[in-house]
């Protein structure tokens, strides 16, 4: 399965999830690149979306996109509470939020089987990228 991620991040905190997305994403495709699993879903995508509540959020939404084959995640985080953070915080809200995803799209897209296998890979992925935060 690959792995992209997309999103809509604000200016002030576009520094600091760049050196968490990056890092979390090159660990988690090699993760899923490894990974063996029955589901048909070939794309994983995830769209965090870190912006001041006074622009409005976006609802957390999954979706099986079948056209496409791949699984979108949608993911708010609270922007207030992403800039007052620690980096090792942030990460764990990043991929939280990302696993937690999963759970809305699991049912008839991913066999629990699968749904273990992703979670998994996030976990392991989250772990390595904490090991390299300040």
């Amino acid at each position: 399965m690959r792995f992209a991620i997309t999103g809509l991040i604000a200016p002030d905190a576009s520094a600091s999830i760049d050196q968490i997305a990056n890092a979390f994403a090159t660990a988690l495709r090699l993760e899923l690149g490894a990974a063996e699993m029955a589901c048909g879903a070939k794309l994983l995508v995830y769209s965090p979306m870190i912006v001041p509540a006074s622009l409005g959020n976006v609802q957390n939404e999954s979706e099986y996109r079948r056209r496409q084959n791949a699984i979108v995640i949608f993911r708010n985080i609270d922007h207030a509470w992403w800039m007052r953070a620690p980096p090792k915080e942030r990460l764990a809200r990043y991929a939280g939020a990302l696993s937690e995803g999963l759970g809305d799209v699991a049912e008839g897209v991913l066999s629990p089987s699968d749904v273990r296998t992703i979670r998994a890979s996030i976990d392991r992925a989250a772990a390595e990228v904490a090991e390299n935060l300040a």
